[in-house]
């Protein structure tokens, strides 16, 4: 609250120049019994609620110092209970002391809160100044309760027997006296709120503590209750149901706020102060009181109506018993036998019936929250007692003693009352009551349906109420009476199918059965086929395509909607086709946008169950169309969201085996949307790019036959992608993404702006940009090397701001980009030409990804990314700076890689290490032979760690390339006379090979192996294009250019070539080796194994 300042602004402001020249603990210090110090607390508050900013911040920091140091709420408490100081001063004080308890009585951080002392203290005090309060002496009385509230959080009762010694004392008092004046109110609020206080409670400890007070207090505050019950039944003449007009003190209305009051401290302490309140000693005789003055009120409600407008706490207090009745019928239901529970139930029958039909528009808010309160609190009462076992089947294993008595009369009561009113009556009263919906709010909903997804009314207490009250009805006994009702009004509603010119009354009414078929699905399911729901909802799906916006019918389709989405689970598979056929009629621009949106719920639920089902082959592709469509009629983003969602679904369904193209229309749309002029939600962005990468996703380069990009589509895709980089890093606030005018979607003018904009514009969340980098190398993986011309002018300066951070802060997805754009440089180049200037850039990322310590991703493209710029080294001097990197690592790989340890050992990752050496092999020759030879293992050493190397690599090119370079420097070692037994590595040399034939050899597991991880990669929630590009071109890197026609553009290889190649080379060397020495070419091959002696042979060795 904003208080109005007594004083002139001139003198507090002095007064708090005062206040804060004197320190926290001195004040603190000198404050009993000194009114200063209370007077420089109470203007200290009043300045923390002033308007003046420059006032009130001060004043903030000094209470929150005065609240660190012991005695402060003592002294809130001395200033509030002080007579000569200014009212509002003494509000503020204890509503501070309010506070200062919740936060420091127990705080969570050790040393910042009350001594035991102090509490004790501060207990005594707030006891003698509530004593004090209900005498009238002390104003404020609800705020001194609510921190007398507060304490009893932490220390009732087991800590403050005082207080309970008061209550009790002030309950024979009044009990003795009858004195329900002020005072007596006042003590009967403080027990409401110390009985509230306790029930909030959710540990068992607590409930049993509540158990111990229900003991306790039960006597005293019964004796209290039923006094003043006789009293108010004397005051309105007997019963309170004749129309005779009140006493005076029956209209006023603070008898109803001591009755509200009573009632609930009375109800609360008999709902959760027992465990089984049916075995307590005049338990049940007490419900029966409760249920007396339930009637009571039920009946002064009836014949005088216009009290809950006259006294405000009769509303209350007919809504609280209400509510409590509903309560003690939950927590004791067997402590209902001696009450009735036939009349129980039937009154709560009347009050359904007698408010059952909605008021007028004259009725106040207040009247109209009031009739729901009612409707509420009846319709759950109703809902326990039929979910109640032991009330449908009577006693139950568990029953004993008085229970089982108790259960043979309620069972025996229930019976009577469903007797006497039927389950398709409560059915039907049920519905009209909570689940037909008013005409103002079918209005409101059909002028804004995305405000309610679910249908209007849908997350209305009453309607959730009534829909548990409606499933209640489907329990075991009264399941064969609520089939029968139902078949039979589906009887009635096809005889008198439904038109766009009924009422609303009858539509409301339809409506209302619809929800029952939904509701009551589990129950309809043995005997209602789906076939037979389909054809009856027929007349009303047509109403659809007929009706107006604003048309009331416009409700029947959407409830539909509801209708197949909770009966999805139970749909049989020959329904889906005439099924999607309804949703995709639902879905098409004519229909009001209320059924449009309705039908996003049953789609996500279909797909989501028969996703691999043929009859979505033709749906999905105008279910999409649909869906963008719609997307241009929406407002929310929620509801934009769930429909991005539903394409990105879609779209990742058809991805498997459609081919859909979108339009460039619903590509602008989606552009707008994206930069519309709030900048969009963050799950409307995240929606738009999972939408986008899942379009990407039709063109991958590995299906046959591919669907190329669309220019459209790529337009789109670097707009959005331009606008997260230009946007990426948070330096500078920037406004909405507004970006780069009207023709932003030129690409190349794109791409220039936002690398020259990178990092300069910023606030776009890192979760954006990281989807937006994901979309980014989806795009440079499916387009097109004709296509690729507004991306190459993107890529200097991404090398530029890659270069300008360190390895470690690199996003995730930085070198995958670089690589995929090295690729796509050589496909456009095959020399490599335009790589060339870059080669200092990229080295300087690949080394300091080397540098970590981390086997993360980015290592291992580094390595990647040195395959290709080793291949394409075309200069001496281009070499020289890759084999700056090359030389230590293959130090490393000399000195440190054990064959007979597991791979993971290894520093690097060593498969794409070994593809590095392989493609230095292939592309320099006689610079690798150089270098391995220099190393402390030597030429053999090295040749020997290779074909270890070879036995944890799978792919088939990278093996015959390994083994191929392992093969070179056995013949250097060999030529060069180094020391080392050579036959040894030459046997392992034909032992790698003979593994590597009989694999080759294996029919289809390549292409198995590939599609299986195809179809791995497209179940993860990020689904991007195969790197078909990258991987043939690291794969092309490790073999002579002369075998680069074996490589497809694919991503996979002609196997058999290779293996011929290398075979080729092995039975060159071979030759060599018997023109030196036949007997050792002999011991050779006659030892290896069958499969690569038919090799050599099949090769003219």
């Amino acid at each position: 609250r904003i208080w109005v300042l007594s004083r002139s602004a001139p003198q507090l402001s002095a007064a708090m120049a005062a206040g804060a020249a004197t320190p926290a603990a001195a004040m603190l210090a000198s404050a009993s019994g000194n009114g200063d110090a209370r007077g420089q607390v109470l203007l200290i508050l009043r300045a923390a609620a002033s308007a003046d900013a420059q006032m009130r911040v001060p004043a903030h920091r000094q209470l929150q110092e005065l609240e660190a140091q012991p005695g402060f709420a003592s002294l809130l408490l001395e200033a509030y209970a002080d007579a000569n100081a200014d009212p509002q001063g003494r509000l503020l004080a204890v509503l501070m002391c309010k506070n200062v308890v919740d936060r420091c009585w127990q705080p969570r951080t050790a040393g910042q809160g009350m001594d035991d002392e102090e509490r004790r203290y501060t207990k005594e005090c707030v006891l003698k100044l509530v004593t004090l309060a209900v005498t009238g002496a002390l104003p404020y009385v609800v705020e001194l309760t609510l921190v007398l509230r507060r304490i009893c959080r932490f220390d009732f009762p087991k800590q403050w027997d005082e207080l309970a010694h008061f209550i009790l004392g002030e309950l024979r008092r009044l009990r003795g006296t009858g004195g329900f004046d002020e005072g007596g109110l006042a003590v009967i609020v403080v027990l409401h709120h110390v009985l509230k206080e306790q029930s909030s409670k959710r540990l068992m400890a607590a409930r049993r503590d509540f158990q111990q007070i229900g003991q306790v207090m039960l006597e005293p505050l019964g004796g209290v209750w039923a006094l003043f019950s006789e009293r108010l039944r004397d005051m309105l003449g007997g019963n309170g149901s004749g129309s005779a007009g009140l006493s005076p003190a029956a209209g006023d209305d603070r008898t109803w706020k001591l009755s509200r009051y009573l009632d609930g401290c009375f109800q609360l302490l008999l709902c959760q102060g027992f465990a089984k309140l049916h075995e307590t000693p005049n338990g049940p005789e007490l419900l029966a009181l409760v249920k007396d003055k339930v009637s009571l009120l039920l009946g002064l409600l009836r014949t005088h109506p216009q009290l809950v407008v006259q006294c405000p706490f009769f509303a209350k207090n007919v809504k609280s018993v209400l509510k409590w009745w509903a309560c003690l019928l939950h927590s004791h239901p067997l402590a209902f036998a001696r009450s009735g529970l036939s009349s129980v139930l039937g009154s709560c029958v009347e009050v359904l019936r007698h408010f059952a039909t909605p008021p007028g528009a004259q009725a106040s808010h207040e009247e109209q929250q009031f009739r729901l309160a009612l409707l509420k609190s009846s319709l759950q009462t109703l809902t326990h007692a039929f979910n109640q076992v032991a009330f449908r089947r009577g006693p139950q294993p568990g029953h004993q003693g008085v229970a089982v008595e108790a259960a043979k009369l309620c069972h025996g009561q229930l019976a009577e009352f469903l007797n006497g009113t039927g389950v398709d009556f409560l059915c039907e009263l049920g519905a009209a009551t909570a689940l037909q919906l008013p005409a103002e709010e079918l209005r409101d909903w059909l002028a804004d349906p995305e405000d309610q997804l679910l249908g209007p009314g849908a997350g209305t207490d009453l309607r959730q109420a009534g829909e548990s009250f409606v499933r209640s009805l489907g329990q075991d006994s009264l399941e064969e009476p609520l089939v029968k009702h139902l078949a039979q009004r589906m009887q009635e509603e096809l005889a008198r199918p439904p038109t766009a010119a009924d009422s609303y009354e009858l539509v409301a009414r339809r409506d209302a059965f619809l929800s029952l078929l939904s509701l009551c699905q589990p129950q309809l399911k043995p005997h209602l086929a789906f076939d037979q729901l389909l054809a009856f909802s027929v007349p009303v799906a047509a109403l659809a395509a007929h009706a107006s916006t604003q048309a009331p019918c416009v409700l029947l389709p959407v409830r539909l909607c509801l209708v197949v989405r909770s009966w999805c689970a139970d749909i049989p598979t020959h329904a889906l086709a005439p099924l999607l056929q309804l949703m995709q009629t639902f879905l098409q621009q004519g229909c009001p946008k209320a059924v449009r949106l309705a039908t996003l719920g049953p789609l996500r639920e279909l797909l989501g169950r028969f996703s691999d089902h043929e009859a979505w082959a033709q749906a999905q592709g105008p279910l999409i169309d649909g869906c963008l469509v719609l997307l241009n009629d929406l407002k929310a983003p929620e509801v934009q969201w769930r429909c991005l969602n539903l394409v990105h679904l879609f779209l990742c369904e058809e991805a498997e085996s459609g081919r859909h193209e979108v339009t460039e229309h619903s590509l602008q749309r989606l552009l707008a949307l994206w930069r519309q002029p709030d900048a969009g939600e963050q799950l409307i962005c995240l929606a738009l790019l999972d939408v986008l990468r899942a379009l990407v996703l039709m063109s991958c380069r590995s299906r046959q036959p591919r669907l190329p990009l669309s220019p459209a589509l790529l337009a789109c895709c670097l707009g959005v992608v331009s606008d997260c980089y230009s946007q990426h890093r948070p330096s500078e606030a920037s406004g909405p993404r507004s970006g780069h005018g009207a023709n932003s979607a030129a690409l190349l003018a794109d791409a220039s702006i936002a690398a020259g904009s990178l990092g300069d514009q910023g606030s776009s969340s890192a979760t954006v940009f990281d989807s937006g980098v994901v979309l980014f190398l989806a795009v440079l993986r499916a387009v097109d090397a004709s296509q690729a011309a507004p991306l190459v002018g993107f890529f200097p300066q991404l090398l530029v701001y890659y270069s300008q951070q360190s390895s470690g802060a690199l996003h995730d997805g930085a070198l995958d980009l670089l690589l995929e754009y090295c690729a796509l440089y050589v496909e456009l180049a095959p020399d490599a030409e335009p790589l060339q200037p870059h080669y200092g850039s990229l080295l300087r990322l690949c080394h300091g990804s080397l540098q970590r310590t981390e086997k993360d991703r980015n290592c291992e493209v580094s390595f990647g990314l040195l395959q290709v710029l080793l291949a394409h080294a075309a200069s001496p001097e281009a070499l020289a700076s890759v084999r700056e990197l090359l030389a230590p690592l293959l130090v490393i790989f000399a000195t440190s890689y054990n064959p007979r340890g597991p791979p993971s050992t290894f520093r690097y990752p060593l498969h794409p290490l070994l593809q590095v050496f392989c493609t230095w092999h292939a592309r320099h020759p006689q610079d690798f032979l150089q270098h391995f030879s220099s190393v402390a293992a030597g030429s053999l050493g090295s040749a020997a760690l290779l074909v270890a190397g070879c036995r944890v690599t799978r792919p088939i090119v990278a093996r015959a390339a390994l083994l191929a370079a392992a093969l070179a420097l056995v013949e250097a070692a060999a030529a060069g006379g180094g020391t080392g037994d050579v036959g040894a590595v030459w046997r392992e040399l034909l032992s790698a090979t003979s593994e590597l034939l009989v694999t080759a050899q294996r029919q289809g597991p390549p292409a198995l192996l590939m599609q299986t991880l195809q179809a791995l990669k497209s179940s993860l929630a990020t689904k991007l294009p195969m790197p078909t590009r990258s991987s043939a071109e690291l794969q092309a890197c490790q073999l002579p250019r002369t075998l680069r026609p074996a490589l497809r553009d694919d991503g996979t290889a002609d196997e058999a070539a290779v293996v011929r190649w290398y075979v080729g080379l092995l039975v060159e060397s071979l030759r060599r080796l018997g023109s030196r020495s036949a007997t050792d070419l002999q011991a050779l091959v006659g030892g290896a194994s069958e499969q690569v002696r038919s090799a050599l042979q099949a090769a003219g060795l």
